[in-house]
């Protein structure tokens, strides 16, 4: 290990022995903040510890935000080290080319992806398709992760034909998912970023959102943003990207041009840039 490090840059919310051997010889610690949803939500077990983690952001020399809403909830929850740092915001990119050519393979199908625990908001979600169900018997939900749970099973029983769980899919799999959907349901409570709304609209998939925390801020003028403590606000705007008319259509458009604005060349030149000025 004779090459000088100049920045060490942590992925987990702790120093392995290698980078805390090169921080004590003088490089400087960046690290990024994804999000505050254990500040906000708490956490289950010993995932968080607010002293540990206040610990752990106190050696830091700098910090990157994934958004603006990030970094406002981190001055919230911990304003003494946001004011005594030098900080960024500094944007994902998105991890798919776009698919701009209308997908033939697109069906009536509405997606739900990651994780559904807690403040992902599933059981709303779920809540809504059957209410759009009800009326239309031809549309499906995919829902994309881990095996669905019993309670789950029980809120979508009625309707276990149009339901199809597809269980921890590759990237090339995820991207097609979206590609065959008419809509993403991401109805989380908060996020940090939101990057499947990223993946979603590069694929012509139109995000259902709420209208909180960085949501916004990632979609701009484009996808449906809303209530999402509401189901029936969900169901409605569920059932309007079922007419798939001229305000759908430059919906899809929006989100191509939105999601374009996001790529990782962009985040590596303001992270290069970050590093120089500490």
């Amino acid at each position: 290990m004779s090459n000088k490090i100049d920045i060490v840059h942590p992925t987990e919310f702790q120093l392995s022995p290698t980078g805390s051997f090169f921080v004590k010889k003088g490089a400087k610690l960046v690290i990024t903040i994804h999000d505050l949803i254990h500040e906000k939500f708490g956490a289950p077990g010993n995932l968080y510890s607010k002293v540990s983690r206040t610990n752990f952001y106190r050696q830091a020399d700098g910090y990157a935000f994934v958004s603006k809403s990030t970094r406002n909830d981190f001055s919230e929850f911990y304003p003494e080290l946001f004011e005594s740092k030098p900080s960024k915001v500094i944007l994902h990119g998105c991890n798919f080319a776009a698919c701009e050519q209308k997908n033939q393979n697109q069906r009536k199908q509405f997606l739900f992806v990651g994780s559904r625990e807690g403040y992902k908001n599933f059981t709303n979600a779920a809540l809504a398709f059957c209410k759009v169900a009800d009326d239309n018997k031809d549309c499906t939900l995919v829902v994309a992760g881990a095996p669905p749970k019993l309670l789950e099973l029980r809120i979508l029983k009625n309707y276990e034909n149009q339901i199809s769980w597809v269980e921890f899919p590759d990237e090339e799999r995820l991207r097609s998912l979206y590609a065959e959907s008419l809509a993403l349901l991401y109805v989380s409570k908060w996020e940090g970023f939101g990057m499947p709304l990223l993946e979603a609209m590069m694929q012509g998939c139109i995000p259902i959102a709420g209208n909180h925390s960085s949501i916004p801020e990632v979609l701009g003028e484009a996808g449906m943003k809303l209530n999402c403590e509401s189901v029936d606000e969900i169901a409605e705007a569920m059932k309007l990207t079922l007419t798939y008319d001229s305000k759908t259509k430059n919906l899809v458009k929006r989100g191509y041009d939105r999601a374009s604005f996001f790529t990782w060349a962009k985040s590596a030149e303001l992270h290069r840039n970050f590093y120089k000025n500490l």
